[in-house]
């Protein structure tokens, strides 16, 4: 464009003076006005995939700092070295840890001395192999840690990558290559028609004669140069019109605004292609709790004992329903000690968070004036192994040193009814235990899950320490 622009503007000279630079001066301008615009546009687009790659780094951990019996919900980024953190299955090492307490904790993790691909999976306690390295993915199990290095001396600071903003979707791509194919045909058409144009004009200046044309008239020379400096700006403005500027860059700029408008609405896209897969799909299925339901759920009936089903009508339903002493303990240790939600300082009140079924048991205990932020810190330190609830087997597990007895290690099942009742023979009778009638219990099942409501049942089971010990943890077999 410059060349072409320089020729112009000199053949324009020529034949016109100074008048004639202003169209190549025109076309300079003019291709400038284009650069300026589109690296504009390609630096706002850039800024915006980086705001939205910092939002996606962002991840919430929970902390204990200060108040005893409550976490905190804090950024990874805000994390300090002292602090302890709670990490489960499915969570990120947020930084360098050393490992306090732990169950059954495995982790993938990297080395930062290693390839950069070599991962490996680890097993981890506190007495074995204690430290986690930041970025680690946690397998399974539950663990607390504390926080010894962040930052750029941290292993994360070391292996940080630069973001890379020149990530093209798949219709990027597309396009990208359209592009180019409709510039070359453009560029080819524009050649054609302006060799085209000089034959033309070359037939029509041979046939000129200077002693018939009138005494204004330029001669062959400043014809020659007018009518080439009008041809060469015609064959670059069809060059730059046929020309399919910008395509790739035009989708770039809507999905960056459309991600961060869809951020407004809660909703984090992690990949920027994800809006075109999304636009090809025609059915969705999802699960109702919390996507077409607010996920503000309340424990309504239960069945305990030989009693019928209780209504949760009152604050304080559970202690005046007449149930046995060890049935109401049963309850509450079933209830905190399997259980991934947790207890948060929110101003002046403890809030449970986590899953809505599980924050939904914890608030029926609150109702009750049960001091869950302290009791539920009790298994912190006891769990000896946990199985977590997935939609194959349809039941939770967690094995507790119970904090009140050392010598007694208690299995905590939390599940679908017909699950659980399949590896029940007794119930909880009085007080006492007493053989079970599965009708019974499957009738009120049956009557509560046609209102209908999510129906979850609680077991557990008992042994010695050293039994626990001789069987799971002096061995190669699992708790599961």
């Amino acid at each position: 464009m410059g060349a072409s622009a320089l020729l112009s503007g000199l053949c324009g000279a020529i034949a016109h003076g100074w008048k004639g630079l202003v169209e190549g001066i025109s076309i300079i301008v003019a291709g400038l006005l284009m650069m300026l615009i589109l690296t504009y546009s390609d630096l706002v687009k850039d800024k915006r995939f980086v705001s939205l790659q910092s939002l996606i780094k962002e991840e919430v951990i929970p902390v204990i700092r200060g108040k005893f019996g409550a976490t905190h919900s804090r950024s990874v980024w805000e994390l300090v070295v002292g602090d302890i953190v709670l990490i489960s299955a499915g969570d990120r090492v947020p930084a360098d840890c050393l490992l306090l307490e732990s169950s059954d904790f495995t982790v993938e993790e990297k080395v930062p001395s290693e390839e950069e691909n070599d991962k490996r999976k680890t097993n981890k306690s506190a007495s074995v192999d204690p430290f986690l390295y930041a970025d680690s993915l946690a397998v399974k199990g539950t663990c607390k840690a504390l926080v010894c290095s962040v930052g750029p001396i941290s292993s994360r600071g070391s292996k940080e990558e630069p973001i890379n903003v020149n990530i093209d979707t798949k219709l990027q791509h597309k396009l990208s290559n359209l592009e180019g194919h409709f510039t070359l045909y453009a560029i080819y058409s524009s050649a054609l028609i302006f060799v085209l144009m000089i034959i033309l004009l070359v037939i029509d200046l041979s046939t000129f004669d200077s002693e018939t044309a009138p005494d204004n008239q330029p001669g062959v020379a400043g014809q020659l140069l007018s009518k080439l400096s009008s041809q060469i700006n015609f064959a670059i403005v069809l060059w730059m019109v046929s020309t399919p500027e910008g395509l790739s860059l035009a989708i770039g700029i809507s999905l960056a605004f459309s991600v961060m408008k869809m951020f407004g609405d809660k909703i984090l896209v992690r990949n920027l292609d994800a809006p075109e897969k999304m636009g090809s799909i025609e059915e969705i299925c999802c699960g109702k709790t919390g996507t077409i339901t607010t996920g503000n759920m309340k424990v309504a009936q239960f069945h305990c004992e030989k009693n019928e089903v209780i209504k949760n009508t009152r604050k304080n339903t559970l202690f005046n329903c007449e149930l046995s002493q060890q049935a109401l303990n049963l309850i509450q240790e079933s209830i905190m000690y399997n259980c991934e939600a947790r207890i948060e300082m929110d101003q002046t009140i403890y809030k449970p968070v986590g899953n809505t079924t599980e924050v939904a048991f914890l608030k029926f205990l609150q109702d009750a004036e049960v001091p869950v932020h302290l009791l539920i810190q009790k298994k912190l330190s006891n769990i000896r192994a946990t199985c977590p609830f997935s939609s194959i087997k349809k039941r939770s597990l967690t094995a507790v040193r119970h904090p009140d007895n050392n010598n007694l290690v208690t299995i905590y099942m939390k599940g679908a009814p017909e699950v659980v009742l399949s590896h029940c023979d007794r119930k909880l009778e009085n007080g006492q235990d007493a053989g079970i009638d599965t009708n019974d219990i499957t009738r009120s099942i049956d009557m509560m899950a046609a209102q209908p409501l999510r129906v979850l049942s609680f077991a557990y089971i008992q042994m010695e320490w050293s039994d626990w010990q001789q069987r799971f943890e002096n061995s190669e077999s699992t708790a599961e």
